[in-house]
Parts: C-alpha cells; structure tokens; sequence
C-alpha cells in the first residue's frame, strides 16, 4: 500500500475530533490502495470515483497520554498513527474515523502506458495533472502499522503476532 502524504482540507493544529469552520489546505496521507487508483472500465474510465485522505493532526496538539502511546507504535489505539515529522506541520498522527474523500476529477488523472511495457500488455499506471502535492511518503514499518491498524479499527481485526 502506497501511502503518500498530500494536501487535503482540514485544521492540522486542532485536537482530534474538533470540528474547524472553513478549510484550510494542510497535509493528510492519502490511503487509497494504489491497485484500485489504476482499475479501468471495460470503456477504458477509471473505476475509482474518489481517492481518501486522513487529515493530519499536530501530535503537540494531542493529550500528553495520547502523544506517548502513539509514539510507541503498537496497533492499540486502533483509531490513530503517529505518520512521523511532516514539513509544515512537526510530529504528526492521523485520525481513523475521519477518512475524507476527494473527488478523483479534482486531481485531473489520466491513465499511461509506459515506454518500457510493449503495446500488447494492458497494464497502465495513474498520472495526477493537477493539484500533486506529495510532500513525503511514509516510511515501510509504518505503512505495514497503518494496514494493522486499519484491520483493528473498521474490522476489528487485530493481527497474531
């Protein structure tokens, strides 16, 4: 799972779960799974109608409790991650209930065959026109937390180990 981190609406230096009047561009990971970003019709259009986001948070807004359980980055809480340092914004986390989707238009997306593949296949990769603001991606040991604990909140599924 690609996790890179983009810009959505939303207030970063706000506790989680406050609701903030009015949008303001800040950071959020992007958590769409990029094997569904590339999925075509049998007429050739993109299959997902939006790509999701998690908005994120200054930690240093967070309960001092919250802030060093996250840091210690186990799948329990479930419901947040601590992503790491994010320019912008310092030590940041995501919040798992607060998924927002943007349209996958906004993003002006267009399917590409690359030069390296040769006609006959049918694999294409997704290329964002517009509005492309990675910033970072997250690092691989917490790419596989966010998929653990993704599992343990909207499955309720918590890993063996």
């Amino acid at each position: 799972m690609r996790a890179p981190l983009a810009v959505i609406y939303n207030e970063p230096s706000a506790p989680l779960g406050v609701i903030v009047e009015g949008p303001t561009a800040v950071p959020a990971l992007l958590i769409t799974n990029d094997c569904e970003m590339d999925k075509r019709t049998r007429s050739g259009r993109l299959k997902v109608p939006y790509l999701h986001f998690l908005p994120l948070h200054a930690m240093l807004a967070q309960d001092a409790n919250l802030q060093k359980v996250l840091r210690q980055e186990g799948v329990n809480p479930a419901g947040a991650l601590f992503v790491g340092d994010v320019p912008g914004v310092g030590d940041a986390i995501v919040s798992l209930a607060e998924v927002t989707g943007v349209p996958i238009s906004f993003f002006e997306p267009r399917l590409l065959r690359p030069d390296f593949l040769p006609e006959a296949t049918n694999d294409m990769y997704l290329v964002i026109d517009a509005n492309d603001t990675r910033i970072g991606t997250l690092e691989e040991s917490r790419r596989e937390l966010l998929q653990a604990k993704l599992a343990a909140y909207w499955a309720r599924t918590v890993p063996k180990t």
